[in-house]
């Protein structure tokens, strides 16, 4: 999905990271895009950064795509970039502003749009919830 095409900011000069589509979502707002556009790593740029609502336009322009075409209960953005604090409630707006009322959603969106849980962990603890479930099946077996 990260290969998806998003209009690009009118003041984004930046040429993107991704070999192929320059223009896609991950040549505009991963990592590495970050780390090409302001030559630094996304945890090293401040709350207060710009770089933060650039991302925000992207992720926000495919989270009302995604919205609009697959009507998701939810979406999880993870990642090291959703690290920053202040990024989700951006995409967040920026997704509100894109959908413009326009679609009836069954919860409120910051209950759609979310970021993992277990604080980056879900892989970890998804394989230790599907060994206890196997260890219960396993006991109950003999």
């Amino acid at each position: 999905m990260g290969h998806i095409t998003v209009q690009r900011h009118p003041h984004d000069t930046y040429g993107g990271c991704c070999p192929i589509h320059h223009d896609c979502l991950e040549g505009l707002a991963s990592g590495p895009a970050i780390e090409g556009r302001y030559h630094t790593l996304a945890q090293m740029l401040p709350e207060e950064h710009p770089a933060w609502s650039l991302q925000a336009y992207y992720l926000g322009q495919m989270t009302a795509n995604l919205l609009l075409t697959l009507s998701p209960e939810r979406i999880i953005f993870g990642g090291g970039v959703m690290k920053q604090p202040a990024l989700l409630p951006l995409i967040l707006e920026e997704t509100d502003e894109r959908l413009h009322g326009y679609l009836q959603l069954p919860k409120p969106l910051n209950e759609i749009v979310t970021k993992p849980s277990f604080d980056g962990l879900s892989g970890l603890m998804g394989a230790i919830a599907l060994g206890a479930d196997a260890l219960k099946e396993q006991g109950a077996a003999q």
